[in-house]
């Protein structure tokens, strides 16, 4: 539960929420960036990131006015006075933050943009061998998690 009590700190003061989402048409991941300061909603595409306002649009209006109708109902219900008001957000699709990549990819660049997005921008950019490295990363920290009864390659033993 993303309670004060549990996590050390109230979503109401969060600068950034940011929400994984998969598309239903696509099968591709996006990450949907709440800039509660800026009452700003990112959406971050790296399948059709290249693509125009109207295409983006046709693609994530639903889902943003979904995501920000709930997390005004989320946000209510876990801390006293939290609102969102829908009028008062606008959506930004961030066009052309890298080059396009396939729905395969789409998860890993969902991991990039989440550590690396600034607001406005992606702090570092990623190439094909930073893709390998955090594909490989991903995985050790997947593998390596606690609680995790998989069977772990030798190479990772603790």
């Amino acid at each position: 539960m993303f309670l004060p009590s549990r996590v050390g700190f109230s979503p109401a003061t969060c600068r950034m929420i940011m929400a994984p989402v998969l598309l239903d048409d696509s099968r591709a991941w996006c990450l949907y960036a709440f800039d509660m300061h800026a009452k700003i909603l990112n959406i971050l595409d790296p399948v059709h990131t290249l693509q125009d306002r109207e295409v983006m649009a046709g693609l994530h209006a639903a889902n943003a006015d979904l995501l920000l109708a709930g997390l005004g109902e989320v946000g209510l219900a876990l801390v006293e006075g939290f609102t969102i008001n829908r009028d008062e957000w606008d959506i930004e699709y961030n066009i052309g933050i890298n080059n396009p990549c396939s729905i395969n990819e789409s998860g890993v660049y969902l991991f990039h943009y989440a550590r690396n997005f600034t607001g406005a921008n992606l702090a570092e950019q990623i190439d094909e061998d930073g893709l390998v490295v955090l594909r490989k990363k991903l995985f050790y920290d997947i593998m390596a998690m606690d609680g995790n009864a998989g069977e772990t390659p030798g190479f990772m033993e603790r």
